[in-house]
């Protein structure tokens, strides 16, 4: 008997970004274990995150005509850089399901 025909509802684009994301995610646990920051650490975390992604945008836009492998090279890096904003961004979200965090103390992060 032949089986039904199941179309996967994911696309494989998404699927291949999401392992990625779950990649970086599983190595930032290794690293760092569970982080409970509160609200605004989180907030400076993800922000250096992202200044890190646009940093590599801005290069590769700077070398496209003068140095094309350069910016190329930086785009790879610009798009390790936002997996990496997405893994914090999953970090922030298990970090409040957790409720385990509590706001920092004058200057503790």
């Amino acid at each position: 008997m032949r089986e039904p025909f199941y179309e996967d509802p994911i696309p494989r684009p998404f699927r291949r970004v999401m392992f990625a994301v779950h990649t970086e995610r599983q190595a930032q646990e290794r690293k760092w274990g569970p982080q409970n920051h509160d609200p605004a650490t989180w907030a400076l975390i993800q922000a250096e995150e992202v200044g890190e992604a646009e940093k590599e945008a801005l290069e590769a836009w700077v070398q496209r005509d003068s140095n094309p492998n350069e910016s190329t090279l930086s785009m790879y890096r610009h798009r390790e850089e936002l997996i990496q904003v997405a893994a914090v961004a999953i970090a922030r979200i298990e970090c409040l399901d957790r409720e385990l965090w509590k706001w920092a103390k004058g200057g503790e992060g």
